[in-house]
């Protein structure tokens, strides 16, 4: 037998894996900035301009690395190295998506309370989505399974808002989540993944349910 066969394929697997080590540097970078969004964003109720003007930094630190991510990875089959970035870039659009929806996204193309498209979703992270998916792109699946962690989000923030005496918007949470669990439902979901991720928004949308029904029973 020919060794040489084995030596090529080895230097195929070393160069493969090479890709991948730099890609996952880019994709620890974008899990840091997403972190830092959440806990600043988590800890701010009233903004002030200048915490406004900080949650918008960091959402456009997230934006950049989302850039650099598109730009190493577009060199490469999409599907090849999708698995080592996919979960990093579906919390990014989770923490825009969050933003955006309270209203603290600067230049948002979306009123407050309102979802992004998955068009609006690429055009701030300036990123191609689907269908233009020859090379790297924000695919339908990724978007999906962002607006799954977006809604658990809100169910917590159902919670939250009343603690802060902003009953109003446990409401705006529970129309959201309602209208997003009845989207889902007309969809044909193969990604098993998805699937079973979908059927977790039925105990966010119970438990933003029991927040409105307290605060109607108890007239808070």
């Amino acid at each position: 037998m020919d060794m040489s066969i084995f030596e090529k394929l080895e230097q195929q697997l070393a160069q493969q894996a090479s890709i991948r080590d730099e890609i996952s540097e880019i994709v620890d970078r974008l899990n840091e900035k997403t972190k830092i969004f959440s806990l600043y964003r988590a800890s701010v109720t009233e903004p002030t301009q200048l915490e406004l003007e900080t949650l918008n930094t960091k959402l456009l630190d997230i934006k950049n690395v989302v850039k650099e991510l598109s730009e190493k990875t577009s060199k490469y089959s999409f599907y090849k190295y999708h698995d080592t970035w996919s979960f990093a870039l579906q919390k990014a659009i989770t923490c825009l998506l969050s933003a955006s929806w309270s209203g603290l996204v600067t230049d948002s193309p979306s009123a407050p309370y309102s979802i992004l498209t998955l068009e609006q979703v690429g055009n701030y992270f300036d990123v191609p989505v689907y269908p233009n998916d020859a090379s790297f792109h924000v695919a339908i699946e990724d978007y999906l399974h962002s607006l799954v962690s977006f809604c658990s989000e809100l169910s917590r923030v159902s919670v939250t808002s009343v603690i802060h005496g902003k009953t109003e918007l446990a409401y705006k949470v529970l129309e959201t989540i309602t209208a997003v669990h009845t989207a889902f439902q007309s969809l044909t979901l193969k990604n098993d993944s998805l699937r079973r991720r979908f059927d977790g928004i039925k105990y966010d949308l119970k438990r933003a349910e029991d927040v409105v029904y307290d605060i109607k029973i108890h007239k808070i």
